[in-house]
C-alpha cells in the first residue's frame, strides 16, 4: 500500500536524526530491530559521552563489555570517564588499552580517571612497574592531549604514579595546546607513603597561558605565594583544590598578602583544602597552612590520626565562606578522646556551628564527644545543615550508661525535627571498615570518591 512505511528501510539522515532524540538505553534497545537500525547505532553521535567500567567482580560491567565500547566509541567519543579497580592486574591492562585507543581521538575533549586505589598494579616485577606505566599510561595520554583538537578537561584521577612522573609533561602539552580551551585541570595526588615520596619538578608558571582554567586540583608542595600570583592574574578559577600530604622543612608556606590578592582579584573563587594521611599537615594545620585570607569553603582531614583543636577553633575565621567541614580518623586511632579530655572547654565545632553562617555540612568520624554537644550543634545551625554524618559509637554518654539506648534514640529523634529530615546515626555495618579499625581495610576506597568529586564540574 502506498501509505505504508518501511522501517526497516529509513534513509540513514532520518536515523540518525530519530536517534538524536533517543537516550543512550533507547538507542541501544532500539538498534536490535533490524540490521540498518544497528548501524545507525555506530553513528558517532551516539558515543559522546562513554563511562567506562573495569571491574572484573561486577558482572554487568565485565571485561568483553568494555572492549565492545572501546571498539565502538574511543576513538569516536567527547567526553570519557574511566571507572577501575587500579590494584586488580586485569583491570589495569584493559584500562591502558582504552587510553591507547583515547590516544587517536581528535575529538576528545573530556578525560577523567576514577580508581579504586591511588596506585596502580602493573604486570612484571615491581621494579619494572614505572615502565610499564610510561608506556601504557603516561605516553599515551600526552599523545591524547596532543590529538585532541578542542581539549577541556582532564582529571589524572589522583593516582599518585601517574601524576608524579608525567604531570609536568602532560601540562606542557596542554599549554601548547590547549591554552585556550582547558576549564578543568586536575593534578593532585594521593600519596601512597606520605612522609616519603617523589616531588615532580612542575614548574607552575606554565599555568599562566591557561587563561579558561577554572578549576584546578594541585598538592601542597606546588601551592606557594608564586602561584597564587599566577592564579590572580591569569585565569578566571572558580575552585582551587589543594591536597596535603608530608610538609617539606624547605617547603615556603603562603602568605596573607598573597591571599588576599586572589581573593580581590578572583572573587568568586573558593579554596577546598584536604589533607589526606597528613600526620605533618594536621600538627601545623593551625600553624602554617591556614590563613585567615584564604576563600576556605570545604576543609577534609583525612586519617590523619589527629584532632587539632587549635585549627578547629580557627576555621571561625572562614564565618562567609566555609560550608563544609569533613574530620575523618580510624576510630582504633590514639588521639581520639580529645574533646572528652577538655571538658572545660566549649566544644570548637560548636563554635563553627555558630559563627560559620553557610555551613552546611558537617561529618565528623572517630573522635568521641558529649551527646550534649549534638544538640547544640543542631540548635545552632537548624536544618541549614543539610548533611551531618556522625557514629553512633563516638556519641559519649557519660553519667548515663543505664539508658543509653534511650538517649540516643531521643537525640536520633531531635535531629530529624530539627533537619526536617529522617536522621540515624550511623552504626558498624554503615561504616567503610578502615573508620572501625585502620588494620580492617584501605582508607583509599573511602576517600577517593569523596576527592575526586571536587574535581567535577
Amino acid at each position: 500500500m502506498a501509505g505504508e512505511v518501511s522501517w526497516n528501510n529509513l534513509p540513514s539522515v532520518i536515523l540518525n536524526e530519530v536517534f538524536s532524540y533517543l537516550s543512550h538505553n533507547d538507542k541501544v534497545r532500539a538498534s536490535s530491530t533490524c540490521k540498518n537500525w544497528r548501524f545507525a547505532l555506530s553513528h558517532p553521535r551516539c558515543w559522546r559521552n562513554v563511562h567506562f567500567v573495569i571491574k572484573p567482580s561486577d558482572k554487568s560491567n565485565d571485561i568483553a563489555r568494555t572492549r565492545y565500547l572501546v571498539d565502538c566509541a574511543a576513538r569516536k567519543l567527547h567526553n570519557a570517564s574511566v571507572t577501575f579497580d587500579s590494584m586488580d592486574l586485569v583491570c589495569v591492562q584493559e584500562t591502558s588499552n582504552v587510553v591507547e585507543s583515547l590516544s587517536e581521538n581528535a575529538n576528545l575533549r573530556r578525560l577523567f580517571f576514577k580508581p579504586s586505589n591511588c596506585s596502580l598494579v602493573c604486570p612484571g616485577e615491581q621494579d619494572d612497574w614505572p615502565k610499564y606505566i610510561e608506556r601504557h599510561f603516561g605516553i599515551p595520554l600526552i599523545s591524547a592531549v596532543r590529538k585532541s583538537h578542542h581539549l577541556e578537561m582532564l582529571s589524572l584521577g589522583c593516582l599518585e604514579e601517574l601524576v608524579s612522573s608525567h604531570a609536568k609533561a602532560i601540562l606542557e602539552n596542554i599549554v601548547q595546546k590547549h591554552a585556550s580551551s582547558i576549564t578543568v585541570l586536575g593534578l593532585a595526588s594521593i600519596k601512597d607513603y606520605p612522609d616519603n615520596y617523589f616531588i615532580t619538578d612542575l614548574n607552575v608558571n606554565l599555568l599562566k597561558p591557561l587563561k579558561q582554567l577554572q578549576i584546578l586540583s594541585l598538592d601542597y608542595c606546588h601551592v606557594n605565594d608564586n602561584l597564587l600570583y599566577i592564579l590572580s592574574e591569569a585565569c578566571t578559577l572558580t575552585r582551587l583544590v589543594v591536597h596535603v600530604h608530608g610538609i617539606m622543612e624547605e617547603h615556603p608556606g603562603t602568605s596573607e598578602v598573597a591571599w588576599s590578592t586572589l581573593t580581590r582579584n578572583l572573587p568568586n573563587c573558593e579554596l577546598r583544602l584536604t589533607l589526606i594521611h597528613s600526620y605533618d599537615g594536621v600538627d601545623v594545620l593551625h600553624s602554617k597552612i591556614l590563613k585567615r585570607a584564604m576563600p576556605l569553603t570545604h576543609l577534609k582531614v583525612f586519617f590523619c590520626e589527629k584532632l587539632n583543636v587549635e585549627a578547629v577553633h580557627q576555621l571561625s575565621f572562614y564565618s562567609e565562606t566555609l560550608r563544609s567541614i569533613w574530620w575523618v580518623d580510624s576510630m582504633s586511632c590514639r588521639g581520639n578522646s580529645t574533646l572528652l579530655q577538655e571538658l572545660d572547654t566549649v566544644n570548637p565545632f560548636i563554635m563553627c556551628c555558630w559563627r560559620c553562617h553557610n555551613l552546611e555540612e558537617l561529618v565528623f568520624l572517630g573522635h568521641k564527644y558529649q551527646f550534649l554537644d549534638v544538640y547544640a550543634v543542631i540548635r545552632l545551625r537548624g536544618a541549614t545543615l543539610r548533611h551531618l554524618c556522625l557514629a553512633a559509637a563516638d556519641i559519649a554518654f557519660h553519667h548515663h550508661q543505664q539508658c543509653v539506648s534511650q538517649l540516643l534514640e531521643d537525640l536520633e529523634q531531635d535531629i530529624t525535627n530539627c533537619l526536617k529530615k529522617p536522621w540515624t546515626s550511623l552504626v558498624e555495618p554503615q561504616l567503610h571498615p578502615v573508620i572501625w579499625n585502620s588494620d580492617a581495610g584501605d582508607s583509599d576506597e573511602f576517600v577517593l570518591p569523596i576527592v575526586l568529586q571536587d574535581i567535577e564540574p
